[in-house]
């Protein structure tokens, strides 16, 4: 920053009148994330989604740093997520898809946690974590039998043995 004064003076006198000079510091952006759309299943490969906002100015590029984190694992579980993401010229916000994998294992219901990280050029605002959970499309077989029900094309079935046995006396 610089201040730039302009003196004023005749041959005789140097004329000085106070100013107040007030400067400010430029802001940093500041930086959350949120799930936009927390569920992501391997269903389909429906993703899921996060979103990272830039408050303030968005007159430059700017790379923000993540850290990964959850139960599921990035590049097995996903496709890879970058731990720096770049919001352009003019952009506010930036989405982070979650595209699972399309395995055979079968699995419960995973996390993929994304933090917003300290950097240079931006402050990590409120919230600075998301949570996308990936649901399994791989489910066990189920054999019904006298002691569980299984859940088959949206009923319930058993296998069950009638004995016939006389009444019980009396």
């Amino acid at each position: 920053h610089s201040i730039t004064a302009k003196f004023e003076s005749t041959a005789t006198a140097l004329s000085l009148s106070p100013k107040t000079i007030q400067c400010t510091a430029p802001t940093t952006p500041l930086i959350t994330i949120a799930a936009s759309d927390a569920v992501a299943s391997e269903a389909g490969t429906n993703p899921g989604q996060f979103t990272l906002t830039r408050s303030g100015s968005t007159t430059s590029s700017l790379t923000v740093s993540l850290n990964r984190a959850g139960t599921a694992t990035n590049a097995t579980d996903y496709t890879s997520i970058a731990t720096s993401q770049t919001f352009a010229i003019g952009q506010s916000t930036k989405s982070v898809l979650v595209s699972p994998v399309d395995d055979t294992a079968i699995e419960a219901p995973e996390t993929v946690v994304l933090t917003v990280a300290a950097g240079v050029g931006y402050t990590v605002g409120s919230p600075s974590s998301a949570t996308v959970t990936i649901t399994s499309n791989d489910f066990s077989a189920c054999v019904p039998n006298a002691n569980k029900l299984c859940l088959v094309g949206g009923r319930f079935e058993a296998t069950l043995t009638a004995v016939n046995q006389p009444p019980p006396p009396a």
